[in-house]
């Protein structure tokens, strides 16, 4: 992977559930990052979705492999400025520890 196709600062975030005081889950995310990341975008879309249009991309995420990231999984989410990527697959990819390819999904969930 070359160095310069990383160039954005990506940040995941891990889910937490907890319970307030009526015994309902509370979801709160846990910053992990920022991380390197290439983000290529693979494909967009438009849906209507309860009667509102909606613009949905399917995105690429690569990252350099290292022991913050290696528990990354389909539960977490990423942010890049304003967006926010709901993780869809997440492979480890060039055997060695060396690189994860994330496809994700924006557009269709704001947090």
């Amino acid at each position: 992977m070359r160095a310069g196709v990383i160039n954005r600062r990506l940040f995941l975030d891990e889910p937490v559930t907890t319970q307030n005081e009526f015994g309902e889950e509370i979801i709160t995310w846990v910053p992990h990052g920022p991380v390197w990341t290439a983000i290529e975008p693979v494909r967009g879309r438009e849906a209507l979705i309860a009667g509102a249009n909606l613009s949905i991309m399917d995105t690429k995420l690569r990252i350099r492999w290292s022991p913050n990231v290696d528990a990354v999984n389909t539960k977490w989410r990423g942010r890049y400025k304003d967006t926010i990527y709901d993780l869809v697959s997440v492979a480890h990819v060039r055997t060695g520890r060396r690189e994860i390819e994330i496809m994700a999904r924006s557009g269709s969930n704001e947090g």
